[in-house]
């Protein structure tokens, strides 16, 4: 089956093809920018957690001594 590309078909083909890459772009720049917050996010949960360990022997080591 043969299909005559007009020229008003290969600019919309065109326009759309500018379109989606630009939003590939986008959505690649915005999931880059997610995965750093959820980095981040880790990293302050696992200082959280070793801070907390920290208190926690802390707090045992000064009910002992009573």
């Amino acid at each position: 089956m043969e299909t005559e590309c007009t020229e008003d078909s290969i600019l919309r083909i065109t326009t759309e093809n500018i379109t989606l890459k630009q939003q590939v772009h986008q959505l690649t720049d915005g999931n880059q920018k997610l995965d750093d917050r959820l980095k981040a996010a880790r990293s302050n949960v696992r200082f959280h957690e070793r801070r907390i360990a920290e208190l926690e022997v802390q707090l045992l080591d000064s009910t002992d001594r009573s």
